[in-house]
């Protein structure tokens, strides 16, 4: 199999695995179902990126390092160090170009600019063994046996596809939901991720939480608030009262 097709399976496997995983944390977290990341469907490509860096930092051969758990732990640093340099170039990329914050550390210890911190270091170098020890084999006989599988070629196809669609979707809203608090609120840049809290919060006090359908709604309803909200502020504003946004607890802008 082709080095590019192994690396597409690759990264679609951590995309939709990291996505698995951040839902069950989140959702546990946050004690309701709570859809990770910034776009629309099951995918963070954070996480496909990171699978990625582990295919191939797991190769690099640490015998020399001698003892099993010299090895081990010589590959625990490497894994460390290149998730969390992953983590902080993707926030700082978001942060700085589009002036979104897609995860926020600032509470956590140690952090650097709400980027990365000590703790998720820790995290990122335990799952990344974990893949070392447990997955890498189970990853190694799966692309031995979809090479040539029309099946597999179908399947990764179709996930490119609406892949491809959806970051076009989501960096289109993205851009909007920035273009309008910063416009209308003294926000540098805007937490992506507290905006998503507290719509779900709203849901749920609206009593309009569906079990499933909310995971992929939520962009959708984000749009359509925003939407409500600067239609509220243009009518205050030709009213002539200087309008400032105002992000309630239940999720739901308004201007006052």
């Amino acid at each position: 199999m082709p080095l590019i097709v192994k690396l597409m399976y690759v990264f679609a496997i951590g995309a939709i695995g990291g996505w698995c995983l951040e839902l069950v944390y989140r959702s546990i977290r946050a004690k309701r179902l709570f859809n990770p990341g910034f776009l629309t469907g099951p995918s963070l490509p954070i996480y496909g990126f990171g699978n990625v860096i582990l295919y191939f930092v797991t190769k690099i051969d640490l015998s020399f390092c001698g003892a099993k758990w010299v090895q081990v732990t010589a590959m625990f640093l490497l894994i460390a160090i290149a998730m969390t340099l992953l983590e902080l170039v993707t926030g700082y990329l978001f942060y700085h170009f589009m002036q979104l914050r897609l995860w926020d550390y600032t509470k956590r210890w140690g952090n650097y600019k709400g980027f990365i911190c000590p703790l998720f270091t820790v995290f990122w170098g335990a799952l990344g063994i974990a893949f070392y020890l447990f997955a890498q084999p189970l990853l190694t006989w799966f692309l031995e046996n979809a090479e040539g599988s029309v099946f597999w070629i179908v399947m990764i196809s179709i996930y490119y596809t609406l892949l491809c669609v959806d970051i076009f979707y989501s960096f289109k809203l993205g851009i909007k939901i920035k273009n309008f608090f910063i416009k209308v609120s003294d926000t540098v840049a805007v937490n992506l991720q507290e905006i998503k809290e507290k719509f779900y919060r709203n849901e749920k006090k609206e009593h309009r939480f569906v079990f499933f359908t909310i995971l992929f709604r939520i962009n959708s309803d984000i749009k359509k608030k925003i939407k409500e909200a600067a239609l509220k502020r243009e009518k205050k504003n030709d009213d002539g009262v200087d309008g400032k946004l105002k992000i309630e607890e239940s999720g739901s802008e308004e201007v006052s």
